[in-house]
């Protein structure tokens, strides 16, 4: 059973293609506990391994929220002062 869920969790470098993100992101997304991973490594230096389905549902996640909000800046017109606020 163990080698089964290890054969299709997939590396970070995996999970970065699919989020179209690199390795680094995808390992700072796991630390700060907003994608589930588990570490297969005996050594000093994590090794992660994530499930298709965790990969699957923190993209659903992430798209499903809505949008920010984006505030446009207002051009001043030429030789006009610049406004403090």
């Amino acid at each position: 059973m163990e080698t089964t869920i290890l054969s299709n969790a997939l590396t970070t470098i995996q999970a970065a293609r699919r989020l179209g993100v690199d390795a680094g992101k995808v390992r700072d997304l796991i630390l700060h506990g907003h994608l589930e991973a588990f570490s297969v490594s005996l050594g000093k230096r994590a090794k992660w391994r994530i499930l298709p389905e965790k990969l699957e549902a923190f993209i659903t996640a992430r798209s499903s929220r809505p949008a920010p909000r984006v505030t446009r800046i207002r051009r001043q017109p030429a030789g006009a002062a610049p406004s403090r606020y």
